[in-house]
């Protein structure tokens, strides 16, 4: 089955850079194929040459940049979007993943409104979990990537991350 996770990026940027890496150690140390593992909030550890997000995809593993447009504090989208060229020029276009660790309800610091303003929309009436998307993926055309790399990034790749095929019994 696919894994998604998190890690300890999103407490901070005192948390070593390679602990995404030891959170997958620990997956393969018990049987678990990196194909079937994303590893969420790489975005939140300013890696220009994106080494450690290299040597996930190097492993097979999914890199999930699961907080753009979001965490500002530690890494801006600016230095994100740079981060997403650097990984897709050393060639893990296939590898990427921009989900959206967004449910409206914390970190908006835009206060919030009273129920939700319609589908795919945050109580603070964002676009929610359609904010990697209707924020982010702008931002990727603007600095170069093509649709083509777009379709591959938002669709096929979470496509294979979540196909299963359950093992007869």
């Amino acid at each position: 089955m696919p894994i998604f996770t998190h890690n300890n990026y999103s407490t901070g940027p005192n948390v070593p850079a390679e602990m995404v890496l030891y959170q997958l150690d620990e997956f393969e140390s018990v049987g678990v194929r990196p194909q079937s593992v994303a590893l969420g909030h790489v975005c939140c550890h300013y890696d220009p040459k994106v080494t450690v997000a290299r040597r996930l995809a190097k492993r097979g593993a999914f890199v999930a940049f699961d907080r753009v447009t979001r965490q500002q504090q530690w890494v801006s989208d600016e230095h994100k979007v740079a981060m997403v060229l650097a990984f897709l020029d050393a060639g893990y276009i296939d590898k990427l993943l921009l989900p959206s660790d967004y449910i409206g309800r914390v970190n908006t610091n835009v206060g919030e409104v009273n129920g939700y303003p319609g589908r795919l929309h945050a109580r603070d009436g964002g676009p929610g979990y359609a904010w990697p998307s209707k924020l982010f993926v702008p931002l990727l055309r603007k600095a170069g990537v093509k649709d083509k790399g777009i379709a591959r990034v938002m669709q096929e790749n979470p496509r294979r991350f979540l196909s299963f095929v359950p093992k007869s019994a």
